[in-house]
């Protein structure tokens, strides 16, 4: 059968640009932006994301304490949720407050962990997410980036055309019962494929690896793989892909790195 889940900790790897439901979107999962640009223009913090202001010196401990529970508290209370077990924290790339600040919040919150994602990395791939005056609610459904600028993962809802046409996607792998319409200039391979524990992948995976395959080999090539809920038949196919192929296995996505909780 299909797990559920079973990409969960490759496709956080970019910790919740699942924006809008996965490249920003895990439900136990709190977002904060502390880098530079966001603290001195409001208009500029990573939609989705509380701004985080951190003023204290890397070797003091207290402050920082007192600054990331500060943060904690003004992202529950602005966003949510109050049962979060995940920070995605955007910092600028060399901030070494950015890990003992992550570390502080972690600790504070009894959060599993906090993903800390460099800012510029974010700008360079994603550079809509940093157009002037954009909110959370003016973008489309997002997928899983799984593997950086090349292999997506979502639900059907992200195969929208403006979505594809932000991301750049060349191919698509719609794993439904019902294909949903995409650009003409966009290849789709539909697998028509019942949502059951029952269902054999088998042939479904002989279909979509060679796509794929041919998919990401083109330099410009992208692709997304989806189904209805992104959680079952996509992720099977895309879990697949990954362990046929080692060399696609993401180690981090944008320089994204998890900080435990002492």
């Amino acid at each position: 059968g299909a797990p559920e889940g079973v990409l969960a900790e490759s496709s956080s790897n970019v910790g919740r640009a699942h924006l809008r439901v996965q490249l920003l979107d895990i439900q136990e999962q709190i977002m904060l932006d502390m880098s530079a640009a966001a603290a001195q223009d409001p208009s500029r913090v990573l939609p989705g994301c509380s701004p985080a202001r951190v003023t204290a010196d890397v070797h003091d401990g207290a402050l920082l304490a007192r600054e990331a529970g500060e943060a904690l508290d003004r992202v529950k209370d602005n966003f949510g949720p109050e049962d979060c077990t995940v920070a995605f924290i955007v910092a600028d790339e060399g901030d070494t407050r950015a890990e003992p600040f992550a570390r502080a919040l972690a600790d504070r919150g009894a959060l599993r962990s906090a993903v800390l994602v460099p800012r510029t990395g974010l700008e360079v791939r994603f550079p809509f997410l940093f157009s002037p005056g954009v909110s959370f609610g003016d973008l489309p459904f997002l997928p899983n980036e799984v593997v950086p600028g090349k292999l997506f993962l979502g639900s059907r809802v992200t195969a929208g055309e403006r979505a594809l046409a932000l991301l750049g996607i060349t191919h698509v792998v719609s794993a439904t019962e019902r294909a949903p319409p995409v650009p003409p200039a966009v290849r789709q391979l539909h697998i028509d494929i019942v949502d059951d524990e029952g269902t054999p992948l088998g042939p479904a995976l002989d279909l979509a690896l060679p796509f794929l395959r041919g998919a990401l080999a083109e330099p410009q090539g992208r692709a997304l793989v989806h189904c209805d809920r992104g959680a079952s038949r996509s992720a099977s196919i895309v879990a697949a892909l990954l362990m046929a192929e080692p060399a696609l296995r993401p180690a981090g996505a944008h320089g994204a790195r998890s900080v435990l909780a002492h």
